[in-house]
């Protein structure tokens, strides 16, 4: 039985997004995806034109998962309870090891001088909604705007630098305790 061509897209945007996710973009060579899906240059080169064009299509997958994971909160609940809806749903998916798109996204940042116009502009983009929705939860929680913007910038660097040290030096706490400590700082509660 023959693999459908739907399948072997499928496989490709696995294999780069699990390998992007671990290793980066910039050491993930085109032989690394190719190796890790078992295709040739020729069909890698029949859904995609290049490494980066493919590493675009997963930034576009990933930032709409972050958006319809988004749309699951509850906004009857009040604001503070909506962020830590979000928080456990992020960090439940980081630990089960199914849900790369935290590190993809760090990992990527990081490089991001290092790819081209179109998905620089992507991430930033995309930064600049996901602290947006920190900002307007923690606005919605009481804080000044300033503070709120600064306290968003702050929770959103300890979530992504906790999951980047997680994966060199892993903490003998888990990931969502210790952003439930910096949200208990940040809100000035117990």
């Amino acid at each position: 039985m023959s693999r459908g061509p739907t399948e072997t897209k499928t496989r490709i945007l696995l294999s780069a997004r699990n390998l992007f996710s671990n290793c980066g973009f910039t050491a993930t060579s085109l032989d690394d995806i190719l190796d890790a899906t078992g295709i040739t240059k020729g069909a890698f080169y029949h859904y995609f034109d290049s490494k980066e064009l493919l590493c675009q299509q997963i930034l576009q997958d990933v930032i709409t998962e972050y958006q319809d994971l988004y749309k699951t909160i509850d906004t009857q609940r009040p604001a503070v309870e909506q962020l830590q809806q979000w928080l456990t749903m992020l960090m439940e998916r980081t630990q089960s090891g199914r849900w790369l798109n935290c590190r993809f996204m760090t990992r990527l940042s990081v490089q991001v001088q290092q790819v081209g116009p179109i998905m620089q502009t992507q991430v930033s983009d995309f930064w600049q909604w996901y602290e947006g929705i920190y900002e307007t939860w923690l606005a919605q929680c009481g804080l000044a705007d300033q503070d709120a913007k600064l306290s968003a910038r702050t929770l959103v660097s300890v979530i992504m630098g906790t999951i980047w040290l997680e994966k060199t030096c892993p903490c003998p706490y888990p990931i969502n305790d210790i952003v439930q400590h910096q949200l208990q700082l940040i809100l000035h509660t117990e």
